[in-house]
């Protein structure tokens, strides 16, 4: 095995970089997706605060990002027009935007 002059072995420490620059990467990204999801619960949040009718005026299904952002790409909105039995949403979740992760927690 190659060591150094202090007796350390020139792959440990190679190793060791690998494991410290994969674990920043892994952290850059997670950080990064945080980052994306918010921009884009803040975008879909002011899209309903600022341009949204209501129900019966709903017959825009999407929008586009603006340019200011650093990702691109196009939010397309479906129209629920009935629920599955089996559902039991809280009353301060009705009409509120909420994230589909969320939707499993309702299952009665």
């Amino acid at each position: 095995m190659v060591q150094d002059s202090e007796g350390r072995s020139w792959a440990n420490e190679a190793w060791q970089e690998i494991r410290e620059s994969r674990g920043a990467a892994i952290q850059d990204g997670m950080q990064w997706s945080q980052y994306i999801d918010e921009e884009i619960t803040k975008e879909v949040r002011d899209w309903f605060t600022n341009e949204y009718d209501g129900p019966d005026g709903f017959d825009q299904t999407g929008f586009e990002f603006e340019e200011s952002h650093y990702f691109t790409g196009r939010i397309n909105l479906i129209r629920i027009e009935g629920s599955e039995s089996g559902f039991r949403v809280p009353s301060d979740e009705v009409n509120a935007l909420t994230d589909a992760k969320e939707f499993d927690e309702w299952r009665v």
